[in-house]
């Protein structure tokens, strides 16, 4: 059990840090230099990609897929842990019960038909299953909780699963690429 919670902390960190970066470059408050910028802007995909990737790993439903999903895991609990009652398996479930099934189905959908394999229709999937950042943000909420939870009760030793950067850290980063943006445009003035 301790190696399959091991492996569900690694792939929802990797989410969360996904899911924050990309919405960090995709935001209104730094749109006009990603959009200047290739490398911002694929940088910004990559990990949009990495995180529906990842949460299709944990919320991905069917038989056999994922070793690290997480409502396998709950269910299979061992009912007599003693640090886990049978109530807070119970929430569990309801918790993951209460998800909008069309967002889990958006995140297999993008990611079993256009970023693990390029399905033909992969325009229509792109159009049909549109993603925001608030439905992904849900999902993050939800195992963040839940995972948090059985950190506590199983006693792991994973001490938080949040972004290890901060909003800071990008805004600095953006700052010195403009600075560098504003120095090359100053200098080839100076050249012609």
């Amino acid at each position: 059990m301790n190696d399959r919670i091991y492996r569900i902390n690694r792939i929802l960190s990797i989410a969360n840090r996904c899911f924050y970066i990309s919405r960090d470059l995709t935001s209104s408050g730094h749109y006009d230099l990603t959009k200047q910028n290739e490398f911002l802007r694929f940088s910004g995909l990559i990990y949009f990609t990495t995180c529906v990737v990842e949460l299709a790993k944990l919320f991905q439903e069917k038989p056999g897929t994922q070793k690290q999903n997480i409502y396998s895991f709950i269910k299979n609990l061992d009912r007599n842990n003693t640090s886990i009652s049978a109530d807070d398996i119970e929430r569990w479930k309801g918790d993951l019960q209460s998800l909008d099934s069309k967002v889990v189905g958006k995140i297999e959908s993008l990611r079993n038909k256009l970023f693990a394999h390029l399905d033909d229709d992969y325009l229509d999937i792109i159009r049909e299953s549109p993603l925001s950042f608030k439905e992904i943000q849900q999902l993050l909420d939800v195992a963040n909780d839940i995972v948090g939870e059985l950190n506590d009760k199983l006693e792991t030793g994973v001490a938080g699963l949040e972004y290890m950067g901060s909003p800071t850290e990008l805004q600095s980063a953006y700052d010195h690429l403009t600075k560098y943006r504003e120095l090359l445009e100053i200098e080839k003035k100076n050249i012609s």
